[in-house]
C-alpha cells in the first residue's frame, strides 16, 4: 500500500482559518465577510492559504473572473493555492466558478517572515 505525504511550508505565523462562502458577485479578501486582518499586532500579512469545497471557485488578480471565463479554477476538494505577498491578497478577486453553486473556502493568513 502507497501513502501519499503533504508537507505545507508555512511562511510566518499562522493567523485564525476562517470560512468564506463565493457569489455569483465578485469578491476580495477586503470586501468579503472572512474577516481577513492585513495586520496583527502591526505585522503585515505575508501570505494565505485557501482550500475550496462544495463547488469550484474562479478566480484571478486584478482583472474581474467571469463564470466559464475568464480567470483560474480552484477546483473543489483539490489542493489548495498559496498568495504571497500583501499586495497581491489585496488583487486577487474571486466568485462562484458557475452561477448558482456556491465554494465554501477555508483561508488561512498567515503573518511575518515571508
Amino acid at each position: 500500500m502507497s501513502v501519499t505525504r503533504r508537507v505545507i511550508e508555512f511562511w510566518g505565523k499562522a493567523g485564525t482559518t476562517v470560512s468564506e462562502t463565493s457569489t455569483n458577485a465578485i469578491q476580495n479578501i477586503d470586501t468579503g465577510v472572512a474577516g481577513i486582518l492585513f495586520k496583527v499586532d502591526g505585522v503585515l500579512i505575508s501570505s494565505i492559504f485557501i482550500t475550496c469545497s462544495a463547488n469550484p471557485l474562479r478566480y484571478s488578480f486584478t482583472a474581474d473572473p467571469v463564470s466559464g471565463g475568464l480567470g483560474h479554477v480552484l477546483q473543489k476538494d483539490g489542493d489548495g493555492i498559496w498568495i504571497r505577498g500583501a499586495d497581491n491578497i489585496r488583487a486577487l478577486k474571486f466568485k462562484s466558478a458557475i452561477d448558482g453553486s456556491h465554494a465554501f473556502l477555508a483561508i488561512t493568513p498567515f503573518y511575518g517572515d515571508e
